[in-house]
């Protein structure tokens, strides 16, 4: 998943994006949505940066 494809909630994506731009990530992240609000692939696409940062 990628930042992109993820509609809405462009503070709560630029907040993570900075977390990991600036090597502040947390030992662990707790991602709380009602179903339809994103935040599964808001997970993946965070989870992917992480894991792969620069791509």
């Amino acid at each position: 998943m990628n930042w992109e494809n993820i509609a809405g909630q462009e503070n709560l994506k630029k907040l993570l994006r900075d977390s990991i731009a600036e090597n502040r990530v947390s030992h662990a992240q707790l991602f709380v949505g009602k179903e339809g609000y994103g935040t599964l692939p808001m997970v993946l696409a965070y989870a992917k940066e992480v894991s792969e940062p620069g791509k």
